[in-house]
């Protein structure tokens, strides 16, 4: 409800502009990727800006069921991260307002490489096979897979419960079963979730960080050991990763930063307590008597700079009665 009353609200010109059109009202102004035809006609203005933001799938590394840094435990987390279709989420979830994430890092964001890809991509062959060979190759009678012990077994993970929330629950849920998984989810309020994470609880989740400063540290601090039970969820404490965390910490940007930092998404990679999803492009709207607007990726005080044509906007006003 919220949602809509701004999405109405800019509409019918009682707000200059809106930044980040809510996920789920974008078929409200958006048709094809663009603008629809008859707002554009009224001068409206849709512009995308990639902002600091990464959405992840985080895995509770002391989870009995996908915790663990044994090797049948490392597979079926590379194997959930392996089915991760990201191009359906793209185009269906976010409405193309989104790039595949290949790291924590988003673009505008200090150390971020836009060469850099990641070596677990979507191959749901791959996910099948790798779970064939590493124990989880039995099936219940329903053609789910049990696990290395012989017994059944389910995932089950938390979803907000909004309309977006209940719509990557069904992205999940066919990600997750095309690969023989079975998984349930648990819908409750962000704000319940995020508590029950903290005292490691939530066995996975889909999450998202918003950079507090431009820098690749604010990023990799997520899956630093000690961060454990506030911003790592995931509980991720991997000596190898660690140290690198804390020699980087040291550094000015230059190489030997960096290289700490490839080595540090190469770890990720290889045991897969998060799932990078995606990076948010911002569907920005703003009616053509606002001048000056230009976002910033950290700058939040803009709005100094902004004018209003207030003419024009009376003319507006008198144009819709």
């Amino acid at each position: 409800e919220e949602f809509q009353g701004r999405m109405l609200g800019f509409l019918n010109g009682e707000y200059d502009y809106l930044e980040q059109i809510p996920e789920s009202m974008t078929e409200m102004v958006v048709q094809g990727g663009a603008l629809k035809p008859e707002l554009a006609a009224r001068g409206i203005v849709l512009s995308r800006f990639p902002v600091l933001q990464t959405y992840y799938m985080w895995m509770n590394m002391n989870d009995p069921v996908v915790g663990g840094y044994g090797k049948d435990r490392v597979a079926l987390r590379r194997a959930i991260a392996l089915s991760y279709n990201s191009a359906e989420d793209i185009a269906l979830l976010k409405k193309g307002f989104a790039i595949k994430a290949e790291s924590p890092l988003p673009p505008n964001v200090l150390v971020y490489d836009p060469g850099y890809r990641s070596p677990v991509p979507y191959d749901p062959a791959l996910a099948n096979a790798l779970l064939d060979r590493h124990g989880y190759k039995l099936r219940d009678a329903d053609g789910f897979r049990r696990a290395p012990d012989g017994k059944p077994f389910t995932l089950t993970m938390h979803s907000e419960a909004t309309v977006g929330g209940r719509l990557r629950d069904e992205l999940w849920r066919k990600c997750l079963n095309a690969i023989g998984l079975r998984v349930v989810f648990k819908s409750d309020k962000k704000t319940e979730i995020i508590k029950a994470s903290r005292l490691g609880t939530v066995q996975m989740f889909e999450s998202n960080w918003i950079a507090d400063f431009p820098d690749g540290d604010n990023f990799y601090q997520l899956l630093y050991g000690p961060n454990a039970g506030r911003a790592n969820y995931s509980r991720f404490n991997l000596p190898e990763y660690n140290v690198r965390y804390e020699r980087a910490r040291l550094l000015t940007d230059g190489a030997q930063r960096n290289r700490l930092y490839f080595e540090m998404n190469q770890l990720l990679h290889a045991y897969n307590p998060w799932v990078p999803l995606t990076h948010v492009l911002s569907g920005d709207l703003r009616h053509p008597w606002l001048k000056n607007y230009k976002r910033h990726p950290v700058e939040f005080t803009t709005w100094r700079y902004l004018d209003v044509d207030v003419a024009q906007r009376a003319r507006a006003a008198r144009g819709k009665r």
